[in-house]
Formats: structure tokens, C-alpha cells, sequence
């Protein structure tokens, strides 16, 4: 059996697998990254790096543009007028709190229906 060479330097064998696209890298081209949330030790290749970089940021921005928005939209409405502020600082939270567990009712009938 012909030992697999490197997708990016076809010169050369294959170290090992990528653990993201299972495409067989050289040593050079392997990297080994711990995933925060599963604590395991992956072996990734240049493309699943950037690919797993990529999302990171795009949750990071996701999770940070809407948490200043609506801190910015807090400070203008306490400059306008403390009531207004403070109604906008306790009603904020209610209604995306009202708006998650909506979602994740749907979400778990959705899974029940699945299973039963």
C-alpha cells in the first residue's frame, strides 16, 4: 500500500491526518490545537486552522456588537432622561431573556417530536 503524500507539498509523505478534513498533511503543515470547549488535542492542517480562527472571531464579534449597541443605546437614553434610561435598562434584559426562553422551548419540542 503507497504511503499518502502531503495535500500541500505532494513531494513529501504524509506525518499524519487532519482531524478537520482528514486530508494527510507532512510534519510541517500539522498543528496540534486544544479545543476550549471539548479539552481534546487536534491535529489540524493550515486550512482548518484559518477555518476554526475564522469562527472564533465571528462569535466573538457576535457576541460583542450587540452588547455594545445596547449599551450605547443605555447611555443615550440616560442622557435624554433617567426614566427613560432606567425603564430601558431593566426592560432590555426581560425581553431578550422572554425572547431566549421562547426559542429554546421551540427548540427542545422540536427535539422531542424528533425522539417520540
Amino acid at each position: 500500500m503507497p504511503k499518502a503524500s502531503c495535500v500541500y507539498h505532494p513531494g513529501r509523505d504524509a506525518a499524519a491526518f487532519c482531524d478537520g478534513c482528514g486530508a494527510p498533511v507532512c510534519a510541517d503543515c500539522v498543528s496540534v490545537r486544544v479545543s476550549y470547549f471539548s479539552r481534546v488535542a487536534q491535529k489540524l492542517c493550515n486550512a482548518c486552522i484559518a477555518k476554526s480562527d475564522a469562527k472564533a472571531a465571528a462569535i466573538l464579534i457576535g457576541a460583542f456588537v450587540p452588547f455594545v449597541l445596547v449599551s450605547s443605546l443605555a447611555w443615550a437614553f440616560f442622557f435624554l432622561s433617567p426614566l427613560l434610561g432606567w425603564l430601558y435598562l431593566f426592560s432590555t434584559p426581560l425581553f431578550f431573556g422572554a425572547l431566549a426562553l421562547r426559542y429554546y422551548r421551540r427548540r427542545v419540542e422540536k427535539i422531542k417530536a424528533k425522539a417520540g
